[in-house]
């Protein structure tokens, strides 16, 4: 059919009447029908195609349905583990602690104690050679005559250096408070004043040394002691490193020992292992919850395939019964190719309302066509949709 030709005599024979716009479309629709049922090989086409989309859609189905089931699967193994968590919270009681979670409180108190017993030989000879000088070249850092040396010095001299090392590890000791407080400028500031200090200790050991080494007065009065010699020391970069290092894992430990033995004293240790399986329950309520939001997507899923796969089934059903398939794209085009002749002649027989009445003629050509795609949506027994 030429429907613009059509369109045109349409205009002509109802004398520009755009109300009468419906019954020349449903008469074109009836043309575009016949003229559809009469092709064959497109209707067989059109059957071919639904049956690859119903193969595909199965296949969907069997994977989707594959899925739903290890979901549901994952869903009960998750709800039987979290019941198995909320009855090892409901067993935990106070008790003995496991001996696997004492062992670290042990064995960080065993290497606090030999690291204080380290610091305080340390410190006591730092402290000797300092104040009273290096005596013995081999003896400059750990001195094991410093007592009956502090001795012979006095009872005040004895006394200092034993006192001497409490100093560093009152200062180890603080870091452990200000550590639990959160006062990081405070552990700065200390850990800058203990290097201090050791590096005044060595700077005086390293002076002591180099005395030590010359072998006369004459030689001291030549060659005197620069500052500047104790960047290139090997004695005060040792006594840093050996004394400097030990107390800054000194005051780590410290801490960590108080952290672990409150955690192994039975309520607090009661209590954190409640906490612990209570984050356990709640990472898997959270992981629970994601498996039934994803189940409840697949059934979703499964549902809209269902009713997807039986509309084709339909579809197929109705052309191989005789229904003609509609090309919604084609007939929306031979409607334009219509409607192009209806205002052609329109325009030019009446030109002064011709605006008027072919917006009236566009609005019932749309209404038609929506009333047609609805009733082809319902009816899919009588027509195929083809998009």
């Amino acid at each position: 059919m030429d429907y613009p030709a059509f369109g045109k005599q349409t205009a002509v024979d109802t004398n520009y009447d755009p109300t009468v716009i419906s019954s020349s479309l449903d008469q074109l629709y009836h043309d575009y029908l016949k003229e559809q049922g009469n092709d064959k090989e497109a209707i067989r086409s059109q059957i071919l195609k639904i049956e690859g989309e119903i193969k595909g859609g199965e296949s969907s189905l069997v994977s989707l349905d594959g899925s739903k089931r290890n979901f549901e699967r994952n869903i009960s193994d998750k709800k039987l583990e979290i019941e198995e968590l909320k009855l090892d919270k409901l067993n935990i009681g106070i008790g003995d602690v496991d001996i696997s979670d004492r062992l670290p409180f042990w064995i960080g108190v065993g290497i606090l104690s030999l690291l204080t017993l380290y610091l305080f030989i340390f410190y006591t000879s730092i402290c000797y050679s300092t104040i009273f000088g290096v005596e013995n070249i081999d003896s400059a850092f750990i001195n094991p005559n410093v007592f009956r040396l502090a001795k012979q010095k006095g009872a005040g001299a004895t006394l200092l250096i034993l006192l001497f090392p409490v100093i560093f590890l009152a200062l180890g000791f603080i870091i452990h408070d200000v550590i639990e407080k959160k006062k990081y400028g405070v552990i700065i500031f200390l850990i800058f004043f203990t290097l201090l200090l050791d590096g005044f200790a060595g700077y005086k050991t390293a002076k002591s040394v180099y005395e030590l080494r010359l072998n006369s007065p004459e030689e001291l009065e030549t060659q005197l002691w620069n500052p500047i010699f104790v960047l290139s020391d090997i004695n005060f970069w040792l006594i840093i490193a050996m004394g400097f290092a030990p107390y800054i894992i000194w005051g780590y430990l410290i801490n960590y020992v108080f952290v672990k033995y409150k955690e192994i004293q039975p309520n607090v240790y009661t209590k954190e292992k409640r906490r612990l399986v209570q984050e356990k329950i709640e990472d898997c309520l959270t992981v629970l919850n994601d498996l039934i939001n994803s189940l409840s997507k697949i059934n979703s899923e499964i549902k809209d395939k269902s009713v997807e796969l039986e509309n084709l089934k339909n579809r197929k059903m109705a052309l191989e019964s005789g229904a003609i398939p509609v090309n919604i794209s084609l007939l929306k085009q031979y409607i334009s190719e219509f409607l192009s002749g209806w205002f052609a002649a329109v325009t030019v027989m009446r030109p002064l309302d011709c605006q008027q009445l072919n917006d009236i003629a566009r609005k019932n050509s749309d209404g038609w066509l929506q009333l047609k795609e609805s009733d082809l949506e319902i009816t899919n027994f009588n027509a195929s949709i083809v998009q």
